[in-house]
């Protein structure tokens, strides 16, 4: 019987690795594409496996904020690897246009930075992530 759990995945480091790249939505919703055919290629079909997977190949701090999700931590029938996906991959820039940030809010996120300032995009990507985390955003 073929497995359908993570243990016949390949290691982090290792060429078949999927690579992530957090500098963009467009790189990070590459990453789960190839996460995606990996997981195909290697019979994993649990929802929860498959959520599981996403992590191995992340930073640790990365897939420690993915863990907190409710689409990663709840396990009924709705709480697909697809939502899990769809909700990390509203946290990078480019997801989604449907959120403003308030005067107040940008002026906390601009004076938090001042000192560090932002020089990449791959720091922008982060710094965005991080204010998305916080609650900095908000519907229109």
């Amino acid at each position: 019987m073929a497995s359908t759990g993570c243990d016949k995945l390949p290691l982090k480091r290792s060429k078949e690795a999927p690579r992530y790249d957090p500098s963009s939505r467009d790189a990070v919703a590459e990453y789960f594409e190839e996460l995606e055919r990996l997981l195909a290629r290697e019979g994993v079909t649990s929802e929860e496996e498959k959520k599981k997977a996403a992590l191995l190949y992340v930073p640790i701090d990365v897939a420690k904020t993915w863990k907190v999700l409710q689409t990663f931590t709840n396990k009924g029938p709705t709480d697909t690897y697809e939502k899990f996906r769809d909700e990390v991959l509203g946290f990078y820039v480019g997801s989604d246009s449907s959120h403003v940030w308030s005067r107040a809010q940008l002026n906390k996120l601009v004076n938090d930075t001042r000192e560090k300032g932002i020089h990449t995009l791959e720091e922008y990507s982060e710094f965005y992530r991080e204010g998305r985390w916080k609650g900095w955003s908000r519907s229109k």
